[in-house]
């Protein structure tokens, strides 16, 4: 029986998919969404191998116009959206110094803006109805990385913005959560620890709005 639709923004081979296959797991239909349709073919096939409801629409997180319409169709042809969770980022690689401003403003658009315009396009309907908000975070957020630093501005501001979200939504029937995953991620086992939190977030098994990967000692 379909449980709902859960939607990926962002769906890649490690949490992306590792996350779809638990939510599939209890009977939500997987939705991904990524630029690539190729990609996106070779993780529908997995799942359906598996006997998973899933279906696919190539998107480019950065275009906002895109974006809303995709989601709109997903709730017009599938159903109303039960679960969005926002896992793209924009990857330009360089220092502070070297990182030019066309480049920062492109990952921004991907990791934070499109994730500002997915949370627009769902909430209304949420807000009626419930749902569940869920973004991927990052360490980064916390020690930013030379090399990286589009990564790690991009994570720390989705992590304030996500906190914001949370606060302003304390008390309506929308759960917002984010796991900040401080660690690499391997497309096994930890890709799947990492899914459990999600779920754990969206079934209320654990109080968001913010969980950490892999946890501090002492905690669950």
């Amino acid at each position: 029986m379909n449980q709902g639709v859960y939607v990926v923004v962002g769906a890649g081979p490690g949490i992306g998919l590792a996350t779809a296959e638990r939510f599939a797991e209890e009977g939500l239909t997987v939705v991904l969404l990524a630029r690539s349709a190729e990609k996106l073919e070779g993780y529908k096939a997995s799942l359906r191998a598996q006997r998973k409801a899933v279906e696919i629409f190539p998107v480019d997180a950065s275009d906002t116009f895109s974006l809303r319409n995709v989601l709109e169709t997903v709730r017009t042809q599938l159903g109303p959206i039960t679960a969005l969770h926002y896992n793209a980022v924009g990857m330009h690689f360089g220092s502070a110094q070297t990182l030019t401003p066309e480049n920062l403003e492109a990952d921004l658009r991907v990791g934070v803006v499109g994730a500002q315009v997915a949370v627009q396009a769902v909430l209304p309907e949420f807000k009626t109805r419930g749902g569940t908000l869920l973004f991927t975070g990052g360490g980064a957020a916390f020690g930013p990385s030379v090399q990286a630093a589009t990564l790690s501005i991009q994570k720390a501001a989705l992590r304030n913005l996500v906190l914001s979200l949370a606060a302003s939504l304390e008390g309506s029937p929308v759960r917002v959560g984010t796991v900040t995953v401080n660690t690499a991620v391997q497309l096994g086992s930890t890709a799947h620890e990492i899914a459990e939190l999600f779920w754990a977030l969206h079934a209320g098994t654990q109080a968001g709005p913010e969980l950490v990967f892999p946890p501090a000692a002492g905690t669950l």
